[in-house]
């Protein structure tokens, strides 16, 4: 006796979801590749760190980057994630109770001041802007939700630089270095920010721009992100990291359980 139709297609519809969840399994893998490589990568690379023929993986990154889960760099045709990935992470980092209670503790001390500032996490790339809040008149900058901050020249990298392993920084620092990177001083700003707690910049990010920053940590120890207030230059004094606001800020930091 033949089967039935019905039942070639609940045999055709069980195939289908097999193969749907072997789809979202190689999709992880390629997302995976894509969120552990440095920066954008070729095709040819992306084959390699995945195991996928080239052939193949071009078709799923073109789902991908239709959907927004990955893109690709029109100058050199190189993949990275897309901007729905970077939705999900941060929407992923939102709901995390530590971030939820760093916000609202960081967005009391900028309101009280009439300061501007912003809530960072450890990305790929460095340091990235999850939140913003001003707490009087804003100031004008480019320091928006998902700007990559240097780990060189920001208070808030000084803390990553400070407080996270040297294996996950260096790199980033390697690249960031120029011929007029002074190492020695670059060591002893990170070394005072581990032993104050905070770390302080004036003008080297944005010019007339002063940051205060330091760390909050998680249950376990590790740094969970980082608590930036900016203001104009001066506004904290010579040594921000000693002035009244840093401390503040320090023990706001200290007073959030992971």
């Amino acid at each position: 006796m033949k089967p039935s139709a019905r039942y070639r297609m609940d045999e055709q519809e069980n195939g289908d979801d097999r193969r749907g969840i072997q789809s979202i399994d190689f999709v992880g893998k390629v997302l995976r590749a894509l969120a552990a490589a440095p920066g954008p990568l070729n095709l040819k690379t992306l084959s390699i760190d995945t195991g996928v023929p080239a052939a193949k993986l071009h078709r799923y990154l073109t789902s991908l980057i239709r959907i927004g889960l990955a893109s690709q760099h029109e100058k050199d045709g190189k993949y990275d994630l897309g901007p729905l990935a970077i939705r999900l992470g941060l929407a992923a980092m939102a709901r995390r109770s530590v971030i939820d209670e760093a916000e609202k503790v960081l967005n009391d001390l900028l309101d009280r001041h009439g300061l501007t500032g912003h809530l960072s996490v450890w990305g790929e790339q460095g340091p990235v802007i999850v939140r913003t809040h001003h707490g009087g008149v804003p100031l004008v900058t480019s320091l928006g939700l998902g700007r990559v901050l240097p780990i060189t020249r920001s208070a808030t990298g000084l803390v990553f630089m400070a407080f996270l392993p040297e294996v996950a920084t260096a790199p980033i620092a390697r690249r960031e270095a120029n011929a007029a990177t002074d190492k020695a001083l670059l060591g002893r700003k990170v070394e005072d920010t581990r032993n104050r707690g905070v770390g302080f910049v004036d003008g080297t990010v944005i010019p007339g721009l002063a940051a205060l920053s330091v760390p909050v940590f998680d249950f376990d120890g590790s740094l969970a992100c980082a608590l930036t207030a900016t203001a104009l230059d001066g506004a904290f004094g010579k040594d921000g990291a000693d002035s009244a606001i840093a401390h503040e800020l320090l023990a706001a930091a200290n007073s959030i359980k992971g």
